[in-house]
C-alpha cells in the first residue's frame, strides 16, 4: 500500500515475526533479506537493545540511552535511532 504517493512510501508491517525468545533476533538479517524494499522499521521490546548489533550505526540519541527503537535505512546501512529521547 503507497502511503505517501508523492514520495512513494509503502510500509511492511511485521507482527509477531518474532517470538519473546531472543534467540530469533538472529533472523533479523533474513527480515531485511527478504524485503528488500523496506526503507525503514520500528522496533518494540524486548528487542530495542538485542537489534543493536545488527546495525551499522546508531545516533547520538540511540547510544546515550543504549536502546533503539526506530531504524532508518540510507542505502546499505542501517542506522538506529531512539525516538524517545
Amino acid at each position: 500500500e503507497i502511503l505517501f504517493p508523492a514520495k512513494k512510501v509503502s510500509f511492511l508491517f511485521v507482527s509477531g515475526f518474532f517470538s519473546e525468545d531472543s534467540a530469533e533476533i538472529s533472523l533479523f538479517p533474513q527480515l531485511i533479506a527478504d524485503n528488500p524494499n523496506i526503507a525503514g522499521l520500528n522496533v518494540t521490546i524486548p528487542y530495542k537493545q538485542q537489534v543493536i548489533p545488527y546495525l551499522n550505526e546508531l545516533s547520538a540519541e540511540a547510544k546515550a540511552i543504549g536502546a533503539v527503537n526506530t531504524i532508518v535505512f540510507e542505502g546499505n546501512k542501517l542506522i538506529g535511532h531512539n525516538t524517545d529521547a
